[in-house]
């Protein structure tokens, strides 16, 4: 048996409630239920077709911004060089240092020791002295905007429910 393409299986599967399944629906709980799993349905296809490359798109995303974090925080001359070197490299030392990955799975635990390793620079740019904090600031304020930028990619990828739709039970 040939395997079908995730987004020809989602089409086939609302088809089907869309065709079958809400026509023989007659109350608008039902109908609107259905409804939503057609949206829902509609959303999880984009998104899995799209997985991998947005994987790779927000590992690479995430990979520029710690060599950011990491370049402000051994600039010469910096104040920044209050906060610990040692832990910052340790943080950065492997997850850096890791090669190209295709596998999705592979793209994935790639993704989680990245976002750990952001979430262990973020506790270190928190740490340490007044004078510490101050001086990092600005480098916090690159993850906060990092941060934004992701939400708004993630946001441009949902599809919309159709609401009216499912209220009206139609």
């Amino acid at each position: 048996m040939l395997p079908i393409p995730t987004e020809e299986l989602f089409l086939g599967i609302i088809g089907s409630v869309e065709k079958f399944i809400l026509p023989e629906l007659h109350s608008p709980y039902a109908r609107g239920q259905a409804r939503a799993i057609v949206g829902i349905l509609r959303n999880l296809s984009g998104r899995l077709v799209e997985a991998p490359a947005a994987l790779e798109e927000e590992n690479s995303a995430y990979e520029k911004l710690l060599r950011r974090v990491e370049r402000g925080l051994v600039a010469k001359g910096s104040q920044r060089s209050i906060v610990n070197h040692a832990a910052v490299r340790r943080v950065l030392r492997n997850v850096l240092r890791a090669g190209e990955q295709t596998d999705y799975e592979a793209l994935q635990n790639r993704n989680r020791k990245l976002k750990s390793a952001l979430a262990s620079l973020i506790q270190l740019l928190g740490a340490g002295n007044a004078a510490a904090v101050r001086a990092v600031r600005p480098l916090q304020a690159q993850v906060q905007q990092f941060f934004l930028r992701q939400l708004e990619k993630e946001a441009r990828r949902v599809r919309p429910v159709r609401w009216k739709e499912i209220a009206s039970a139609r």
